[in-house]
């Protein structure tokens, strides 16, 4: 492993930038504390710690990997814009993911979830009003209305649930985000299978064979339970996240998974 620092300090309601091997990295901690915090990283640069210890320079256990559970549509502009985010948590901590596809028709259908063209205009305008924001927070390349959204969900979501199986989580990742850029980067119409194609021959996959496992009864099974474990997870939006058990739901909630993952 690389360089140990050691520090001791009062933490006063929010101590900002520890600083890990000359990096800075925000953490916020709340009350008064005397804290003794090891860190470290190992030579890829990625985070290796221990628990907070208090009043003592005693180290308690490393921190150990862990497991995110990914819900997700590759329809949803709000997945889009937390999978790179979500995928740099899941590098930094070196988490393991489950990459979990659902139907979003069916999951609304059964919490009570309204699609965006149904939803009163006030809803519709602050939904896009918030798409900028984050645009801009993001610095993303997230056309705010593609021309061809809404569109059917079905295959795309069959895609990752066969990418996954056929290949894993990793190449599943780099899949969902193809998918994802071709609506909300590219602005092409992810409903038709020629598109969807596009996608997943540019992670390197050959499509035709891609779309043909998605096409069978396995991966559509595969689809209806993920989405089936989703509604009896609590689950009534994507993207939703889970760790440890706890339900995390929306892109912007990625704070509190980044925290999930420290703890």
């Amino acid at each position: 492993m690389s360089s140990l620092t050691f520090m001791h300090s009062t933490f006063n309601n929010c101590l900002n930038n520890y600083i890990y091997n000359n990096n800075s990295h925000d953490n916020y901690m709340h009350d008064n504390y005397n804290v003794y915090l090891w860190v470290t990283r190992t030579p890829d640069r990625k985070l290796f710690g221990y628990n907070l210890d208090l009043q003592s320079p005693n180290l308690r256990e490393p921190l150990m990997p862990k497991t995110i559970d990914y819900f997700l549509s590759p329809m949803s502009p709000w997945a889009y814009l937390g999978h790179e985010p979500l995928h740099a948590l899941i590098d930094k901590f070196d988490a393991a993911v489950n990459v979990i596809s659902i139907d979003p028709v069916k999951l609304f259908a059964a919490t009570g979830g309204v699609p965006v063209a149904q939803r009163p205009i006030q809803r519709q305008t602050y939904r896009l009003a918030e798409l900028k924001r984050w645009k801009t927070f993001l610095q993303s390349p997230i056309i705010i209305e593609p021309a061809h959204f809404p569109y059917n969900p079905t295959l795309v979501s069959l895609v990752v649930a066969a990418a996954v199986n056929a290949h894993g989580a990793d190449k599943a990742m780099e899949v969902t985000l193809s998918l994802m850029k071709g609506c909300w980067v590219e602005n092409r119409n992810m409903g038709l299978p020629e598109e969807v194609k596009k996608s997943i021959d540019s992670c390197s996959i050959n499509g035709e064979d891609l779309l043909k496992l998605a096409a069978s009864d396995q991966i559509s099974k595969d689809l209806e339970k993920n989405t089936q474990n989703a509604i009896e997870a609590g689950i009534f939006g994507v993207p939703t996240y889970i760790v440890d058990g706890e339900l995390y739901w929306g892109q912007d909630r990625l704070d509190f998974v980044e925290r999930s993952l420290l703890s």
